[in-house]
This record gives structure tokens, C-alpha cells and sequence, in this order.
């Protein structure tokens, strides 16, 4: 143990009793996050503050999602109702986030339920709601980033290392899926498996033609930004497909 870590092995116990509180008595259930763009009809992007912005969205969205979430400034930053959020990333991507389910045709019933109020909303006002997986028309630097502090901190951390973390930030917008597990083999299993799979997931889910406002020159732009915006917390954990692997290993990994 390092003398500059004293109390590594007590975090690394923390960090395997925090994994293993996640345990469920089923694992057949999983959450779904969705982000999704907004851009005027001539493709130029939609931000937080203007007339039908994401701001203004966020307040007729009300209707449907009865429960606010505020920021300590004030600005209402989500909503929600059973189930299921929306809240919104760092260049105002409208992300809904639902779940769990262990029936994905009521999953796809969720997710298309929220975009038709969406689109109800905003259609009027020549605004549309996209799902690439990077913003069609413009560069990530220029896209206006929504008034929270904590993406300050991330816009000014992330941007130091590389350009691919404002690119991540600001740019991307992404499917996310979070997947019970019923016992440490149960996790570590389907950690392997997710693993293994990412060749594959990168291949099929490759949904940006643009990139940085213009055709992308080689294919799978999304995993570069992700291999790239920050190097010491993205990318394949080192060792997991040993069949030594351990939660042990993993919190060292986090560490």
C-alpha cells in the first residue's frame, strides 16, 4: 500500500460495498437514458435561454411531468413523473431517462409517448426534435452551454485535456443503459460481456454522418470523442476479461 494512500484499502472496501448494495433479487431489469437535439428548420441549433428554447420547453413540458427539479440558482433544470425524468445535458440535449423495465415493448411505448409530446409542443414553432448522435449542422465550441455550474467546472476540466471533451459535452448525444445484476458474478459477468460487445454496440448504434459541422471522414466518430475526451476514466477497465477479475480489481481501476 502506498504511504502517500493510507486509506486506499478502506476505499477500495467502500467502493466493493457500494457496487454490492446495486445487487437485486432479479436482474432481468434495465433503465434506458435517450438524448435527443433540437434545431430550428434551417438546422441551426436551439438554446436554453431563447423564446421557445429548452427553458421555455422544459415549463410546457409541466403538463405531463408534474414534479420540478430547481437549481440552487433558481432555473428549473428537469422534470418528472412516475418513473421517468427529463432533464437536460450540458448544451441543453434533451435527454429522457425511464425504467426499469423487463418488457422492452413498454420501453419503446415510453420513449415514443415522451417524443410525441415533444414534438406536440414544439412543432408549432418550427423546432425539431433529432436523435444523431452528434449535432447535425454545428461545431461543439460554439453550441451554448445551459446555466449550471457543474458543467462550468466539466467545460473548463474536460476542454484542458482535449477538444474531444467539449466535443463529448457539448456535441454528442447519446443512448445509455443501465442493466440490474442479482449477485457479484451476475455483475461481473454481464461487465465482461458489455465489454466484449463494445466493437459491435459501436458499429450498430454509429448514428453521426456529422461531425464538427461537417461529413465525418471515417466511421464511429462517437467512440473516438469518448476514447479521447478523457483518457484516465474512459476506455476498456484494464484487465476485465481476466477470469481473475474481481470487484476488488474493478475499485483499484476506479481508484
Amino acid at each position: 500500500m502506498s504511504k502517500n494512500q493510507p486509506a486506499r484499502q478502506s476505499n477500495i472496501d467502500a467502493l466493493v460495498k457500494y457496487f454490492e448494495s446495486g445487487i437485486k433479487t432479479e436482474g432481468n431489469a434495465l433503465g434506458i437514458e435517450l438524448e435527443h437535439t433540437l434545431v430550428h428548420k434551417n438546422g441551426d441549433p436551439v438554446s436554453y435561454t431563447e423564446e421557445f428554447g429548452q427553458k421555455w420547453l422544459l415549463k410546457e413540458l409541466e403538463r405531463y411531468f408534474p414534479e420540478e427539479m430547481i437549481d440552487d440558482d433558481g432555473d428549473l433544470i428537469g422534470l418528472a413523473r412516475n418513473g421517468s425524468t427529463v432533464t437536460l445535458e450540458p448544451a441543453a440535449q434533451l435527454e429522457f431517462s425511464a425504467g426499469p423495465f423487463t418488457d422492452l415493448q413498454k420501453a419503446e411505448d415510453s420513449f415514443k409517448r415522451f417524443e410525441s409530446e415533444v414534438v406536440d409542443l414544439i412543432s408549432p414553432h418550427d423546432v425539431f426534435l433529432l436523435s444523431p448522435g452528434y449535432h447535425p449542422t454545428r461545431r461543439a465550441i460554439d453550441l451554448e452551454l445551459i446555466p449550471k455550474v457543474r458543467y462550468d467546472y466539466m467545460n473548463k476540466y474536460l476542454g484542458s485535456i482535449s477538444m474531444f471533451g467539449i466535443c463529448m459535452m457539448r456535441g454528442s448525444a447519446a443512448t445509455q443503459v443501465a442493466i440490474d445484476f442479482t449477485s457479484t458474478e451476475d455483475c461481473l459477468r454481464k461487465l465482461k460481456l458489455a465489454s466484449a460487445c463494445v466493437p459491435v454496440f459501436s458499429l450498430i448504434c454509429d448514428n453521426s454522418p456529422i461531425f464538427e459541422g461537417e461529413v465525418r471522414k471515417h466511421e464511429m466518430v462517437r467512440t473516438e470523442i469518448w476514447e479521447k475526451c478523457d483518457p484516465d476514466r474512459c476506455g476498456i477497465v484494464d484487465g476485465v476479461m481476466s477470469p481473475d477479475f474481481t470487484l476488488e480489481d474493478y475499485a483499484e481501476y476506479i481508484l
